[in-house]
């Protein structure tokens, strides 16, 4: 309506009231407008912020799972720019690396032209400190200076962005991430604000923590693999040792064997034995060092089976038997009526603990003797379970030591006397391998001692029981039993005779000392000198049995086996593994290769022949089946 006809048309007094009135609602009306407008125009901010907060949460939560299934930094940067781009409306984003000069070259670039991504990827750039302060990401909008980051901007040809590094824990830059448009307000949407800038530094610092994760994985896997290249590197120069020392010791042992056979005199007798023993003690300290590499690279396993503590009991006694004697010791052995005889266990570990205990005991004594003692250890029984826990007590009357001495000795390469003029000798493993055998075994080893009076050690370990376990036994112990008589090694010998055994062995003194063991047993042998010839000796004429080294030139005895078994005349054939490989991963291989049976060099006559009468039977009766 024109104010002017109101004006100028007289009108009754009336009419200047409602013109009055008119400006009036008119003023109301423009302010409540401009109000309007203003409350919408917010309204459209908040809508804007809280939609962008929305999306920037949505993709952190996308990015925290995905990004931690990635491998490598570049599979780490593309989906973090690409997802950038969708979910926050941006138009180009790059992620750049350092050179390691200072400068920094684009990893990863998400937006860009095809014809310009490959000169941008190029340009290695020079970065401002301000950009490399995670507590403070740069913005760059239209209302900075032109000469704000002019290099970046330029090299990136992103002129409106937001940049934050990503740090890695030990204050080195793994990362910084630039994301931003070339139009600063595309059509509906708003220039880059806080919430951007919120959202890509919380990127940014997620970021960070996978990096971190990778890097310590990384580092993680470098040092399991080193760690691990380490052990087989120190395995197999112990396994190459082991074979290189216990050859010529079989060599050795077996010279000895026969020689003690022959007509000698006492003195040249008690050489012998001298000589052999020393020999021993050389094999104990080969035996001790591969034990403890076993069980520092937790490669050692436990091997469960039914056992009589009484046979166990009386082979320990027979081994230290005639070094008691020498000394003039007395040797007792005791086991409790209740204790049964029939165990459920590891018996080789079992005596190999007992035994270094009885033997330390013996070498540590001049006078007097040791006892060995097996018990129930107290509230030790779980009938339910059928287990029971034995307490195995070894003392002498040796010369004992003092508390610091004891407090030692357990600990590997320790001994009780380490001084220069010590009157006993020893690598101070064996209680350490004893130690952990017990712990192994889920037991508990100990030792009480004072100087000049003798010592005490002891330890328990739990045993299941048999279904059926034998009634107990009390075994005694003398130095009468320490080898088995002659007839009843005859006995074993005679049914072996007439068997055909081939012997594949390429050390020509081993294999004369089997050959002459077997032969002596009424084996007929025939020899020959690596696996190639073993296996053309197998096509040529039958044999019962099948006596493999494992380490020969030309064919190694594993492929020998495999080859001899991958033949269907000859699957039933037994192979049995006759090798100076000691390691528990050696009798590992030899069974996965298909071999029967593993024994370790020095050649043990009573082994050889137990085997050969194991396996012997088995064929026979194999065949008889088949016929």
């Amino acid at each position: 309506m024109n104010e002017a006809i109101f004006e100028n048309t007289p009108e009754p007094e009336c009419s200047k009231e409602l013109i009055s009135e008119l400006h009036y609602l008119r003023r109301i009306s423009e302010s409540d407008t401009a109000k309007i407008l203003e409350l919408d125009s917010q309204s459209i901010a908040i809508r804007h912020e809280l939609e962008q907060k929305r999306r920037g949460f949505v993709l952190l939560a996308e990015l925290a799972v995905s990004l931690r299934e990635r491998s490598s930094y570049e599979s780490v940067f593309v989906p973090v720019a690409r997802r950038i781009d969708a979910a926050l409306n941006m138009q180009r984003t790059a992620v750049l690396v350092p050179q390691g000069d200072g400068r920094f070259t684009p990893a990863v670039l998400q937006g860009y032209p095809s014809d310009r991504k490959d000169l941008v990827a190029a340009r290695s750039i020079e970065i401002d400190a301000e950009l490399l302060d995670p507590e403070r990401p740069v913005l760059v909008t239209g209302a900075d200076p032109d000469r704000r980051l002019a290099a970046l901007r330029q090299a990136l040809e992103l002129p409106y962005l937001i940049s934050c590094p990503a740090f890695l824990y030990d204050n080195e830059v793994a990362a910084i991430l630039i994301t931003g448009r070339v139009v600063e307000e595309p059509p509906f949407l708003s220039r880059l604000g806080r919430t951007d800038v919120e959202t890509v530094q919380a990127i940014s610092a997620l970021l960070a923590a996978v990096l971190v994760e990778q890097r310590l994985e990384s580092e993680l896997r470098r040092a399991r693999d080193q760690a691990e290249k380490s052990a087989r590197a120190k395995s197999e120069f112990l396994a190459n040792m082991s074979h290189e020392i216990r050859t010529p010791i079989n060599a050795i042992l077996g010279m000895i064997h026969f020689l003690d056979k022959t007509e000698m005199t006492e003195t040249q007798r008690r050489y012998a034995n001298q000589a052999e023993q020393s020999t021993r003690l050389l094999l104990r300290v080969i035996d001790d060092i591969l034990d403890f590499s076993s069980i520092e690279t937790g490669r050692m396993e436990l091997k469960l089976a039914e056992f009589s503590l009484h046979d166990m009991a009386e082979r320990v006694c027979s081994h230290v038997a005639e070094e008691a004697e020498r000394k003039s010791l007395s040797l007792d052995l005791r086991v409790e009526p209740d204790v049964p005889d029939l165990l459920i266990g590891d018996s080789l570990r079992v005596e190999q603990v007992l035994l270094n205990l009885v033997h330390n005991a013996v070498k540590f004594t001049r006078r007097g003797g040791a006892a060995i003692g097996v018990s129930r250890q107290a509230n030790s029984d779980d009938k339910e379970r059928h287990t029971i826990r034995l307490l195995f007590d070894v003392k002498d009357t040796g010369v004992g030591m003092d508390e610091e001495q004891a407090g030692k000795l357990f600990m590997p390469f320790t001994q009780g006397d380490a001084s220069h003029t010590r009157k006993y000798g020893g690598t101070g493993l064996g209680l350490a391998v004893s130690r952990s055998l017990v712990e192994l075994m889920g037991g508990e080893i100990g030792c009480e001692s004072r100087l000049g009076e003798g010592s005490r050690f002891f330890f328990s370990i739990p045993f299941a029981l048999p279904k059926e376990a034998a009634e107990p036994s009390v075994p005694c112990c003398g130095h009468s039993g320490k080898e088995r008589s002659e007839e009843e090694t005859e006995g074993d010998t005679e049914n072996m005779k007439g068997m055909h055994v081939l012997l594949a062995e390429d050390n020509e003194i081993n294999q004369m000392i089997v050959v002459e063991l077997l032969r002596d047993a009424g084996v007929t042998v025939t020899a020959v000198e690596n696996g190639l010839e073993a296996v053309k000796a197998v096509e040529k004429e039958p044999f019962d049995l099948v006596l493999m080294d494992i380490q020969m030139p030309e064919m190694d005895g594993l492929t020998a086996t495999m080859q001899i078994h991958a033949n269907p005349k000859y699957k039933d054939l037994p192979i049995i593994a006759l090798t100076a490989h000691a390691l528990p991963e050696d009798r590992e291989t030899s069974l996965k290769s298909g071999m029967n049976e593993h024994l370790t060099k020095p050649v043990d006559p009573d082994e050889i022949y137990a085997a050969l009468r194991q396996w012997g039977k088995r064929k026979k009766g194999l065949l008889t089946h088949e016929l």
